[in-house]
Parts: C-alpha cells; sequence; structure tokens
C-alpha cells in the first residue's frame, strides 16, 4: 500500500516527467484514468490528504471544480526543477576518467 509521501512524490514526478512550469496543469485524464483508478480506497483518501497538504504549502493550486484538475505553482515549479537539477548533476558524472591507459605503458 502506498503512503501519503509516496503519493505525494508520484504526483510531483507527473508534473516533472510533463515538464511543467507554473500554472500547468497534469492531465484530467492521467489522473482519473490511469492515477486514481489503480489506487485501493484507503490510498484514495491519503490522495486526498496529499492533496491538502501539497496545496497547503502553496506547491500546487487545486481547481475548484475538484481535485481532478491539479495546477502548480511557481513554487512548485521551483521545486521540481532544482531537484531534477540536482539529480541531473549526481547523474552526469564525467564519463572519461581522470586517467586513461594508451596501450604504451612498459
Amino acid at each position: 500500500m502506498k503512503d501519503k509521501k509516496t503519493i505525494k512524490r508520484e504526483i510531483l514526478d507527473q508534473f516533472r516527467e510533463i515538464d511543467a512550469q507554473s500554472g500547468d496543469e497534469l492531465d484530467s485524464d492521467w489522473l482519473e484514468k490511469i492515477y486514481l483508478k489503480d489506487l485501493r480506497q484507503p490510498e484514495q483518501k491519503l490522495y486526498q490528504k496529499a492533496v491538502k497538504e501539497l496545496t497547503a504549502m502553496g506547491i500546487i493550486e487545486k481547481e475548484t471544480t475538484g481535485d481532478r484538475s491539479l495546477r502548480l505553482t511557481l513554487k512548485g515549479e521551483k521545486l521540481i526543477t532544482s531537484g531534477a537539477a540536482r539529480r541531473t548533476d549526481r547523474m552526469s558524472a564525467p564519463e572519461t576518467p581522470f586517467f586513461g591507459f594508451t596501450g604504451t605503458d612498459g
């Protein structure tokens, strides 16, 4: 079973995946037909709490029509882009070694 922290991370990861900027929304079809459909009843309650917390933190905004439309805020954009930058820095270690062998070493 997913916990609330995992659900928050998955929501933010989806914003990262679509390369969202401030004001961009998650596709309501993705939320409804893919993500929420796969959550069990207790996880759906945790989803509601996760959305409330992300909203209270100013990371996302909920549309007044319900939880099916989530919009990324400027604060959220900065959060997901800074996380992506850190991840990219860790993954972009130099591919060439500091020293190489030429085959002529004795």
